[in-house]
């Protein structure tokens, strides 16, 4: 058999399993990124050194209150590294540890539990600054609207704080085109409406690693000049969910040197005809919500008659949103949809036309999902023609009585969330 080796449950164990084929079958692997890891010293160098824009040590002043914005557990950055490195580098600069804050930026989803400020940032980070798990419904400020018309509430130990640092991590995002920068800002500290308002009725890249000269990116970059985002800190991660760039400094610089590295090494040719199409969700695989977010690509560009299989841990199970909860029926997708109708709707149809039918596909698309966390009845109520398997073998078993060809083709999209289609492929 010819075994190929993945990684499982990001943040919960980050250990290693294996998938097997028969011998005969013609099996690639894509995504299979040797991307070295920084060691401490190097990403300690791109912080004191930014791409562009001052460094840590010259935007701060004795006395100041620093808020230190990270993303939260569905996102895969190690940030306990960065953030002790950065904390050495204000201390240095003259700013106590009772003046800094760590906000954990969870945008519209489920606010960080105590289990998850633990994976996220440790104990000992924990024990020695105040932490506070962003709440899209709680703890805002109301700044009014912006010349676009959102709605801006912003989480209000971000306001009241005088330097404002972001840390986040750089891959491909269907709406923003490219996840860091700004993001950090809006919505990752953001109140529901600006969320919701953004997302509703401001045009999108449509597609993840599309354009970021957009309404709403624009309105990303708007948002954060408002707030005020002094410092990032961007990193692209490789497969063993390890720091392989970092890319620091200015907001928007350092995150287009981010998108740059991400896309010469995330980039791949997919399989076109493929019999069975494999993606791997690590180190997206906390939830369902978020893998199905970001990973589910391969199966939609796959062949009509092959066999998708979606590789997901997911020990948070099905997992949720505040705002679109992976759960909601078509129905009450729609029905949200006119509840929170604004006339901006009518210059873009054809985009939201679109963007229901590719949903409509996604929730009735047949597949079959490896999974040790996802309940099947959770499964079945979001995906009514998946198939649920504990072991591998089980599934295995099932692709070769479909699949009797002693050629078939199998493509494993390794880390799926992560990878970009070359052009004009996805």
């Amino acid at each position: 058999m010819k075994e190929i080796t993945l990684l499982t449950e990001a943040w919960y164990r980050d250990q290693p399993y294996n998938i097997s084929f028969p011998d005969s079958w013609d099996v690639h692997v894509l995504g299979d990124l040797n991307i070295p890891a920084l060691s401490t010293d190097e990403i300690q160098h791109q912080i004191k050194q930014p791409i562009s824009g001052p460094s840590i040590g010259s935007i701060v002043n004795a006395g100041s209150r620093v808020v230190i914005i990270v993303d939260d557990l569905t996102r895969p950055t190690p940030v306990i590294k960065p953030i002790t490195l950065l904390i050495n580098e204000l201390v240095q600069a003259g700013i106590s540890e009772a003046s800094i804050v760590i906000v954990v930026g969870s945008g519209s989803h489920v606010s960080a539990s105590i289990e998850d400020l633990h994976f996220k940032l440790g104990k000992d980070i924990l024990s020695r600054y105040k932490v506070v798990p962003h709440n899209c419904r709680e703890n805002l400020v109301d700044l009014g609207r912006t010349t676009r018309g959102t709605p801006l509430f912003i989480n209000k130990d971000v306001v009241e704080c005088d330097i404002r640092i972001g840390v986040g991590c750089i891959y491909p995002h269907p709406a923003a085109g490219y996840s860091g920068g700004s993001k950090i800002i809006a919505p990752a500290v953001a109140g529901a409406e600006t969320t919701r308002f953004m997302h509703d009725h401001l045009k999108g890249a449509g597609r993840r690693a599309g354009p970021i000269d957009t309404q709403f990116r624009m309105e990303i970059e708007d948002i954060a000049e408002i707030i005020g985002l002094d410092f990032v800190v961007n990193m692209v991660l490789n497969t063993e969910r390890n720091i392989a760039g970092v890319f620091c400094g200015d907001r928007q610089q350092a995150h287009l040197q981010g998108i740059k590295f991400a896309k010469h090494h995330y980039t791949i040719d997919p399989i076109a005809d493929a019999d069975i199409v494999i993606a791997d969700m690590y180190p997206f695989d906390v939830d369902l919500q978020f893998a199905h977010d970001r990973g589910f690509w391969p199966l939609m560009s796959a062949k009509k008659r092959s066999s998708k299989v979606i590789l997901a841990a997911c020990p948070k199970g099905i997992g949720s949103h505040d705002l679109y909860p992976i759960s909601n029926t078509l129905f009450q997708r729609y029905s949200k949809r006119i509840k929170f109708f604004d006339r901006r709707d009518l210059g873009s149809p054809v985009e939201k036309i679109t963007k229901l039918h590719r949903l409509y596909k996604q929730k009735s698309l047949n597949y079959r999902v490896y999974s040790t966390g996802v309940r099947e009845e959770d499964l079945t109520s979001v995906f009514p023609n998946a198939k649920l398997y504990r072991r591998w073998e089980l599934l295995l078993n099932e692709l070769t009585q479909n699949h009797t060809s002693p050629f078939t083709k199998v493509a494993v999209y390794r880390c799926a969330p992560f990878l970009i289609p070359s052009p004009g492929m996805d």
